[in-house]
């Protein structure tokens, strides 16, 4: 492996964890990932002072949005209700802002979901990203090159897979039998079926 500073690296393992910035990764190994980098715009509103304890993570299936507390009173919010494969984007373009007109919607699913929510001051939104396969399953694998290894196409779930997720690469990596069975995330399920996974599936596995 050479890095940016012309250093050179060598080393029988290399792991892909480059979130939406796998496949770029891979293809510089002459890997293909079958993963698409799918725009998904996050918005951030302040609670007031008199909201009392920060709410818990939790998503609305049925109204189609989703919170997450922040530290100084503020909550994280975005849609359920988008197939961010529909709108794929440059990796490059994470972080861009987004103005009100574009949150409008997901905020006011978010109020109904959590009235105490509805009277929040709007702080800000940006560009987000989920690095999607096929079937919205991570990929965690060998690839056909011998030593390259993929962690990649978490969907939307890598906060919180990311603990089990480092387990069981590790014990992939070291010859041992991971305490939950790799086969649903082989690279090589992509070749041997279609995958038919869709995002609202993606929520309710």
């Amino acid at each position: 492996m050479e890095t940016s500073r012309g250093e050179r690296i060598e080393t029988p393992i290399v792991v892909n964890a480059a979130g939406l910035w796998s496949p770029i990764v891979a293809g510089l190994a002459g890997v293909e990932l079958p993963i698409v980098v799918g725009r998904h715009p996050v918005f951030v509103v302040e609670r007031d002072a008199g909201f009392g304890a920060p709410h818990p993570v939790f998503l609305d299936l049925a109204g189609g949005s989703y919170v997450r507390p922040e530290s100084g009173g503020l909550t994280l919010t975005g849609s359920l209700t988008e197939d961010e494969t529909r709108h794929p984007m440059d990796p490059e373009m994470l972080g861009a802002d987004v103005g009100l007109e574009e949150a409008t919607d997901v905020l006011e699913r978010t109020g109904r979901a959590l009235p105490r929510l509805a009277e929040a001051r709007y702080r800000r939104g940006w560009v987000g990203a989920f690095d999607i396969t096929p079937d919205w399953m991570p990929i965690l694998d060998e690839s056909p090159l011998r030593g390259f290894w993929i962690a990649a196409g978490m969907s939307g779930h890598g906060f919180k897979l990311a603990p089990a997720i480092g387990e069981m690469m590790a014990d992939l990596i070291a010859g041992r039998t991971p305490a939950v069975s790799p086969e649903p995330f082989r690279l090589a399920r992509f070749a041997r079926s279609a995958a038919g996974g869709t995002f609202v599936a993606s929520y309710l596995r």
